[in-house]
């Protein structure tokens, strides 16, 4: 059976790219939001010029496997994704997504700005029972190691650099990092048998 994955963000940055490189590797993806698009995370930087749907506690728990898409906000994951995970809390006691797979992205502004614990999403992960499934050091450096620009993506998984308000998008490096990202995951997860 084809593994349901869901790309789910609290901002647009690098959706696009990862949904790319699952599709290069022969799998699909929907994109979602995990909060409303117009709400907090959107007010700073370019509109949303999108209609990607906000993903309900019923299609998250159908997936096989997520994307999970968090920009930083003082130095750890933000208050959208905090609330999405501490409001689900009957589905961790339970066990609801033990067993299933997870990779995290990141945007943040600098690279002292935390990424590195939004991307430790990790933790809740664990207590879910979800399977982190890493960029890896080879893949990253298979795409990145030849190159002297600094990018936001790193073995923990793809990631960019933003202004304060918004306005930098992702260079070409940091795209080719997140379609690696997005067909490291899928080759991931088609290879499990449900």
């Amino acid at each position: 059976m084809t593994p349901k994955v869901a790309i789910v963000i609290d901002v647009p940055k690098l959706a696009e790219s990862i949904k790319k490189g699952i599709e290069k590797a022969g799998g699909s993806a929907q994109i979602f939001y995990i909060t409303r698009p117009n709400h907090k995370p959107h007010k700073i930087g370019p509109p949303v010029e999108n209609d990607w749907p906000i993903i309900t506690g019923l299609e998250f728990m159908e997936q096989d496997a997520y994307l999970l898409g968090a920009s930083t906000r003082c130095g750890t994951m933000s208050a959208q994704w905090k609330s999405f995970w501490d409001n689900n809390d009957d589905v961790w006691k339970n066990g609801g997504l033990s067993g299933k797979f997870a990779s995290i992205f990141t945007s943040t502004t600098d690279p002292g700005e935390g990424r590195e614990t939004t991307l430790n999403m990790m933790s809740t992960l664990t207590h879910y029972g979800i399977i982190h499934v890493p960029l890896g050091f080879a893949r990253y450096n298979e795409v990145s190691g030849s190159s002297d620009e600094i990018n936001g993506g790193s073995s923990w998984g793809a990631g960019t650099f933003t202004k304060s308000d918004g306005s930098r998008m992702p260079t070409k490096l940091e795209r080719r990092i997140a379609k690696t990202h997005g067909k490291v995951v899928w080759e991931t997860v088609s290879k499990v048998e449900s």
